[in-house]
């Protein structure tokens, strides 16, 4: 167990990382403790050999649970033992799921047509809860999350500040997770929409809005295609925006898409400038304006950061508040 090395794929152990919280060590120690008990030996894809690719080990900060996900290239009849080890090594960990990966990219997790990440509980429970901004949500394999909760929580309480929100103000959250940022606008504007390609996010988000009693609605499908509907729905409402795309930025299509919806402001989140300032460059060429961009330690003792800047319509000033009428779109509920 350990990091990839600088420029190459071969493993760097690390047993004692000072950056994963202590919890995570103790679970991967066990991890790893009880792959050599059971004789499971590491995946390797240049020869096909061997059972296990990866270990997504998720500790909760809410609650101090722990879900471990074992990523496997193969099937093995040693894996259901493998997790009876780890849940009575570590009692922390409260769930142990499988799932199968024997694609022969890099990617940890294989997603299906529909964008979900197929897993088999082995042990215990399929989900460990965490919270963000007074909403609590279930987290299961393959749904993302931010990995530095703390650090998350200043980042979306900055969102929601710096984008000035007011009730009434229909916002749209694309890549909306399980939906906290979602839930959140939703708290101070009275209705919000997220967009997430991942089903079990979805449900995840769907579950806790009506929990916590807001106004959140979610829709499954992928950005891109989502874009003309929410264009035909919202007609003239004028959003605010929120996005926060994977590490590879907005996708072809989407920065036109969201421009045709002639948002009034927008919050880009993102953990790659590179990608961050190749989007700006077309939205601010689309007629919005950029405003400061601010930074934030997301993946302490590495390089990266993480990055929030607003936008804004400069003739949006002074429009009338006014959230679209609520009804179904796509796979809204």
């Amino acid at each position: 167990m350990g990091a990839w090395g600088r420029n190459t794929r071969t493993i760097v152990p690390i047993p004692g990382c000072t950056v994963a919280a202590p919890i995570l060590r103790k679970v991967t120690a066990a991890v790893s403790q009880a792959a050599r008990h059971q004789r499971i030996e590491p995946f390797d894809a240049s020869t096909n050999r061997g059972v296990i690719r990866a270990i997504v080990a998720r500790a909760s900060r809410a609650t101090g649970e722990v879900l471990v996900t074992l990523v496997a290239g193969r099937r093995n009849r040693s894996l259901e033992a493998m997790a009876d080890d780890i849940l009575t090594e570590c009692r922390e960990v409260v769930g142990v799921a499988l799932h199968l990966n024997d694609d022969p990219g890099n990617a940890i997790f294989f997603r299906d047509e529909d964008g979900r990440v197929p897993f088999q509980v082995l042990g215990g429970r399929a989900t460990i809860e965490e919270e963000l901004g007074g909403f609590r949500v279930p987290i299961g394999p393959g749904d993302f999350f931010q990995t530095h909760p703390a650090m998350a929580e200043v980042v979306y309480a900055d969102v929601i500040r710096r984008l000035g929100l007011a009730p009434g103000e229909p916002v749209v959250d694309l890549y909306s997770g399980v939906g906290l940022l979602t839930m959140m606008a939703a708290k101070v504007t009275g209705w919000a929409l997220g967009v997430e390609e991942i089903d079990g996010a979805v449900q995840a988000g769907r579950a806790a809005a009506k929990t916590h009693g807001v106004a959140a609605e979610f829709v499954v499908g992928r950005v891109e295609d989502e874009l003309e509907g929410l264009r035909a729905r919202l007609a003239d409402a004028r959003p605010i925006l929120i996005v926060d795309p994977a590490r590879r930025g907005l996708e072809p299509g989407v920065i036109d898409g969201i421009l045709a919806l002639r948002p009034r402001r927008m919050a880009y989140i993102s953990c790659n400038p590179r990608a961050l300032a190749r989007d700006l460059a077309k939205l601010v060429a689309g007629g919005m304006e950029a405003g400061a961009i601010s930074l934030y330690d997301m993946f302490p003792n590495t390089a990266h950061t993480e990055a929030l800047v607003i936008l804004r319509s400069p003739d949006a000033e002074g429009l009338v508040r006014r959230a679209p009428q609520r009804k179904r779109l796509g796979g809204a509920g």
